[in-house]
This record gives structure tokens, C-alpha cells and sequence, in this order.
């Protein structure tokens, strides 16, 4: 048994699911076609107590997997690591995961998010960026 927490469909047609076992609580890409088999699978480097947010990142369906309150791991198509990404800034966090958009057409995460640390509640958007070096 498993619990499925987001299904994304690359530009080949086939589907990629996020998906957190319950015996093992490790969430798992698996990649099928459009036959149902499975391509490739990844285990995700996420603490189970952690929430993990799947997209895809561009055109060639790269996908970016991002932790709460961590950082962002951006894979290829076939589920190779390309990179991964800190969220922290001097040991606070940034950017939570809930609510965030990803557009691939200019490569970035937006995210709007309401910061009530101070005496007032302030509204912040927070725009990633990605560039290729």
C-alpha cells in the first residue's frame, strides 16, 4: 500500500508518481509509459518526516524535487541528480514549499507566502530563479 502525493505527465506522454510507502514512509519516483510498465524509479533523499514538492523544470523534462524549510534537487529525465540547491539563509528559513509554482517558460519558482514575525504581517513573494552555467 502507498500513498501518492503528485503525478506529472512528461512530453513523451509518460507519467511520473510521487509516491510515500507506508511500511517504509520513503517517498519514490517511479516513471511509467504508456503501457503501464516502469521505466526508471528513484528513491527521494527526503527525511519521511520531511515533505517533498515534485515539478517538472523545463522543456526537457527536467524535474525539481524541493524539501520544506531545505533545498531543491533538480534531476534530469532519466532521474540523474544535476544539482541541488541550499534554502537556507543563516540558519532560517526562506521558503516553505506550500504554494509554490513553478513556470518553466522562465525558469522559476514563485512563491508568495505571509511573514508574521514581526509586529505586522507582512506579505513577501519570493522568485528562484534558475540559470544554466
Amino acid at each position: 500500500m502507498f500513498s501518492y502525493t503528485r503525478v506529472i505527465q512528461k512530453s513523451n506522454g509518460n507519467l511520473v508518481l510521487s509516491y510515500v510507502g507506508f511500511q517504509s514512509d520513503q517517498q519514490t519516483l517511479f516513471e511509467f509509459d504508456m503501457n503501464w510498465s516502469v521505466v526508471r524509479q528513484r528513491q527521494l533523499s527526503c527525511e519521511p518526516s520531511k515533505r517533498c514538492c515534485m515539478n517538472l523544470a523545463d522543456d526537457n523534462d527536467r524535474i525539481m524535487i524541493a524539501t520544506d524549510c531545505e533545498r531543491i534537487q533538480l534531476l534530469d529525465s532519466e532521474f540523474n541528480l544535476l544539482g541541488v540547491y541550499s534554502l537556507h539563509r543563516a540558519g532560517e528559513c526562506i521558503l516553505c514549499l506550500t504554494d509554490m509554482h513553478y513556470d518553466s517558460n522562465w525558469n522559476e519558482i514563485v512563491h508568495v507566502h505571509h511573514d508574521s514575525s514581526g509586529p505586522t504581517v507582512t506579505s513577501v513573494l519570493t522568485i528562484f530563479r534558475f540559470i544554466e552555467e
